[in-house]
């Protein structure tokens, strides 16, 4: 029986699982504001972990092997470190104050625009480049993976992808760029 057809579709429905629940639950920081990076983190987990189960079930349920040079651990990495550190420059500016709760819980529960999303923090009137960047990148390798993801479970479901040095170094300092510009950035209180 061939599980191809079977394993993508369990890989695509597990990722967009993990990925809707985890938006629905944690894609907000603890301002209660989207938060770019816990995003990544969930996109990233739900892309990688689907691909796992994708490629398991290809393979007959046998294990899937990462390579010694395997990027994907790195990856997961970058966006679990991306995270965290976000969060503690969030908490070390001074906060957002609000005139009322009705006002607080309106910013809450808003719609995020693409300027509350890639302005600089508290500057939601400026794009900033870092968190376009980051994003920009982001998707870029998202997609490549998805494709080679797909590429293996029809042709080496035994091998789980890598997404290469160039690419996975790029990602790296691409976050790295978004945290020291969010070290600058001062919002208005």
């Amino acid at each position: 029986m061939d599980l191809v057809p079977i394993a993508g579709g369990i890989g695509i429905l597990s990722a967009v699982i993990i990925i809707v629940l985890g938006l629905k639950k944690f894609a907000k920081g603890h301002d209660h504001k989207l938060s770019l990076a816990n995003v990544k983190l969930i996109l990233w987990t739900g892309i990688i972990l689907g691909g796992f189960f994708a490629l398991a079930i290809a393979n007959n349920f046998t294990p899937v092997t990462i390579g010694e040079n395997d990027n994907s651990i790195i990856l997961i990495a970058i966006a679990t470190g991306t995270m965290p550190a976000s969060s503690l420059i969030r908490s070390i500016q001074p906060k957002t104050t609000f005139t009322s709760d009705d006002q607080a819980k309106q910013h809450a529960d808003s719609i995020p625009t693409s300027k509350q999303l890639y302005g600089g923090e508290g500057k939601e009137d400026n794009y900033s480049i870092a968190k376009m960047q980051m994003s920009a990148w982001n998707f870029v390798a998202m997609i490549i993976f998805i494709v080679q993801i797909y590429q293996h479970v029809i042709n080496n479901p035994s091998q789980f992808p890598d997404l290469g040095n160039t690419l996975t170094s790029i990602l790296g300092i691409s976050n790295g760029i978004y945290l020291a510009n969010k070290t600058g950035d001062k919002p208005t209180t």
